[in-house]
């Protein structure tokens, strides 16, 4: 058994050793954040830690940055307790509690992705725009241990309710079940908020890029940006891509946002469009490299956010870098 202590003796436990730091801490109910479940692929659980660890992987490395390894950050997903450890975690985070909430809605949104809307049975939801819920998907098919998934907040905070979007892919064990065995009235235990997904702070216009159920968080951002009056201000686009036309939606949603918001434009984007669609076609990279050759040199100083796959969210950076967008003037969320 090694000790790891927390905040300069603000806690105080034993584990065994050979687990991972982010499954033992798990088990004493600490939830640091993750996206990737452990798998060392989303860099949310990083601490500053103290111990002996074995030399970390160049993907953990990749993952942290140089700068947050130097100070001595580790991702705890990829650390395995082999020492005594000293930890140092936000206060919010240690404040968290795995809790059980009621489903109080399940609506079909386009053709594998249903919203799912979650009511509150202890304490309303507290979240900020842009933030994120894990999952607790319970031993099934076969599985002997359940497991979490993270979901991005699809409403605005405040209240008990609040909704997730959820896609089906084949063959996935939290999307499968989620779409297949959940039903309203069911008890769901989730874990949150995380993250800190937003817009960049000024006044420049933004161009944000979703791809998928990458939409998700930008429902309430929108919704904050245009009751505090920044979305008429500051001017967003918001190029969301899909395959077909059966895979979007909110439609609804945001035409009715641009219609009472001039300074707002949507911007769907179908890969494989039927003969009546009238709108974009191709690539989100396609209508984000139409949008910045249209804005000229005043794109330089446009701020921009993606959410959606890895690859995706990679490219548009990639894209954005060519014309002056980089740094902290981009906010992404990638998730597989």
């Amino acid at each position: 058994m090694f000790k790891v202590g927390i905040n300069d003796g603000l806690r105080e436990f034993e584990v065994p050793g050979g687990a991972s730091l982010l499954a033992s801490l798990a088990d004493k109910g600490i939830w640091l954040p993750s996206i990737c479940g452990g798998s060392t692929s989303c860099g949310e659980c990083a601490c500053l830690a103290r111990g002996k660890f074995a030399e970390a992987s160049s993907v953990e490395r990749a993952l942290l940055g140089a700068d947050r390894f130097a100070r001595g950050m580790r991702l705890a997903c990829s650390v395995s307790v082999a020492s005594d450890i000293e930890l140092w975690i936000p206060d919010e985070v240690l404040a968290l509690r795995r809790r059980s909430v009621r489903v109080a809605s399940i609506r079909r949104l386009a053709r594998d992705t249903r919203e799912i809307a979650l009511e509150a049975t202890d304490a309303p939801f507290a979240f900020r725009p842009g933030q994120y819920l894990r999952v607790f998907i319970p031993p099934h098919g076969g599985l002997a241990e359940g497991f979490q998934r993270a979901y991005s907040f699809a409403s605005p905070p405040g209240g008990t309710s609040a909704s997730i979007i959820v896609r089906r892919t084949p063959g996935g064990l939290a999307s499968v079940w989620l779409h297949d065995a959940l039903a309203v009235g069911d008890a769901l235990d989730i874990v949150g908020p995380f993250g800190a997904f937003s817009l960049p702070v000024g006044s420049s216009r933004v161009v944000c890029v979703a791809g998928g159920t990458g939409l998700a968080p930008f429902f309430p951002i929108l919704d904050a940006m245009e009751v505090s009056g920044e979305l008429a201000r500051r001017g967003l686009d918001l190029v969301f891509g899909a395959k077909e036309r059966v895979d979007l939606f909110g439609l609804s949603e945001l035409e009715g946002l641009e219609k009472r918001v001039s300074n707002f434009r949507f911007l769907p984007v179908l890969q494989e469009p039927d003969e009546a669609w009238r709108g974009e076609t191709g690539l989100v990279t396609d209508v984000l490299e139409k949008l910045l050759t249209e804005a000229g040199d005043a794109a330089k100083g446009w701020k921009a956010a993606i959410c959606g796959s890895p690859g995706m969210v990679k490219a548009c950076e990639r894209l954005l870098a060519r014309h002056g967008i980089s740094g902290e003037a981009v906010r992404r969320d990638s998730f597989a």
